[in-house]
């Protein structure tokens, strides 16, 4: 497959529908280097390399070319030489430059109330499979995304072996404990059928975990109302009298100590067990150049502060001064990592969760 396709002017929300489809289908973009923030947002997992001669253009690869503008004129000199050679291919023009300035006057005032973020760009940081969360509402309201995973989630050291181990026995467990979205699919994955868990109550740290065991057919006993580990901690109800009450938290490799301790403080026997780790995810240049322009930055758990600052501190791409852009943490947890890495925290959301966050964004757009 082989597409020419215009770009309009570089801004994923006036993009055609069938254009980021191609983009998102594609194994191989080449573009400008100013369009990759867009193919990067709409096209994560394709490889993207700037324009070359159209001999050079690989036959095998599902292959979009990405121009400026309408790309019809911008293209006139790559469908001459195609159509010499003989290669097929199919052509989708963007958006000419008065059709966007006559679609943006006919907003008008209503702008600010359709799109609050018009205009915004905004870092998301969090790992790629849970960017769409976060990245999806933000461009509806107009924002510029700029797609940026700090981290990526992975096995365990062990491979999972102290969870399948775990979950071989889970049966004398009173209660399975979960974290994390990320926590609650490895216990999925390693569930080979759900009856395991019949007569196991399951306790999840916020709606978003609790959303994960729903899909997977098992119901959360315990949802504490404040997402964070001393909220479950305060909801959690003490063991039985006269029996050992025994709990399988499981979690990531690397937490806080706060919930194990104090389940232990308050008479259960803990074990713990690591589902997933956080690694450090590869950022593109021309990503980390976009994140520098930005004028706000989510961050959804201490690991992305650290890992977001390790790329932007170390090469001397974070602003300082007036020109730092607004930064946002998910919940208390999160706002205390940015202060211990000596960042400023402008806003922290009330709900300490993907919709808490989003939240904390509109409120923060209207002001």
């Amino acid at each position: 497959m082989l597409w020419l396709v215009g770009a309009g002017p570089g801004d994923p929300d006036l993009l055609t529908r069938r254009a980021a489809e191609l983009l998102g289908e594609a194994s191989l973009v080449m573009a400008d280097r100013s369009l990759w923030p867009l193919v990067r947002a709409l096209a994560p997992a394709a490889e993207l390399h700037p324009p070359v001669d159209v001999a050079s253009w690989p036959i095998e690869r599902d292959l979009v070319r990405l121009y400026h503008g309408d790309g019809l004129g911008a293209s006139a000199a790559d469908r001459a030489r195609l159509d010499s050679s003989g290669r097929s291919f199919d052509l989708l023009p963007g958006p000419a430059d008065d059709v966007v300035t006559l679609a943006r006057s006919a907003l008008g005032s209503r702008a600010a109330v359709l799109q609050p973020l018009l205009g915004v760009r905004i870092v998301v940081t969090r790992p790629r499979r849970q960017q769409s969360s976060l990245s999806t509402p933000l461009r509806r309201w107009g924002a510029h995304v700029v797609a940026m995973p700090t981290i990526a989630i992975d096995a365990p050291q062990d491979g999972g072996a102290a969870l399948a181990a775990a979950v071989g026995q889970v049966g004398a467990y009173d209660w399975v404990v979960l974290t994390s979205a990320n926590g609650a699919n490895a216990l999925l994955d390693a569930v080979p059928d759900a009856r395991l868990l019949a007569g196991v109550r399951l306790a999840a740290i916020g709606p978003a975990t609790a959303a994960v065991l729903a899909a997977g057919h098992l119901l959360a006993d315990l949802v504490p109302t404040s997402f964070v580990a001393e909220g479950l901690l305060a909801a959690f109800p003490a063991p039985l009298p006269g029996r050992v009450g025994r709990v399988l938290l499981v979690r990531a490799a690397v937490a806080r100590d706060v919930l194990p301790n104090g389940l232990r403080a308050a008479g259960w026997v803990v074990d713990e067990v690591p589902a997933y780790r956080s690694v450090a995810a590869v950022v593109p240049d021309d990503v980390l150049a976009a994140a520098s322009m930005a004028d706000a930055v989510l961050f959804s758990s201490p690991s992305t502060v650290a890992q977001f600052l390790a790329h932007m501190g170390t090469n001397g791409r974070w602003p300082d001064g007036p020109q730092r852009p607004t930064l946002f943490a998910i919940g208390p947890v999160t706002a205390t990592a940015m202060r211990a890495h000596g960042l400023r925290v402008d806003v922290v959301a009330e709900r300490y969760d993907v919709t808490g966050l989003l939240d904390a964004v509109l409120a923060w757009a209207r002001r």
